[in-house]
């Protein structure tokens, strides 16, 4: 069972648009997270992949604002975590 605290975040591009790679704990891939124009959308199990998770940010641009980007790569994580430990039940 996958948990949001074991999912890692690796930062591949800082802005426009701002992008991780999400991993589990064995660094299997697991999903593709990406801001751009103030979208921030979760995929999975990559780029292409489903969208697990999606908001618009207070920044309206290709990255977060500092004090938003906790709560939203949480979000993320939660999403991820949603998403394979539902795909793993059936």
């Amino acid at each position: 069972m996958l948990c949001p605290d074991n999912v890692i975040l690796t930062r591949t591009c800082a802005a426009f648009p701002e992008q991780y790679d999400a991993f589990d704990s064995h660094w299997n891939l697991i999903g593709y997270l990406r801001i751009r124009h103030g979208l921030f959308t979760v995929e999975a199990p990559d780029v292409g992949g489903g969208i697990v998770y999606k908001a618009t940010t207070s920044s309206g641009t290709g990255y977060f604002n500092d004090d938003e980007r906790p709560a939203f790569l949480d979000k993320a994580k939660a999403a991820l975590s949603d998403f394979y430990n539902s795909v793993h039940t059936i």
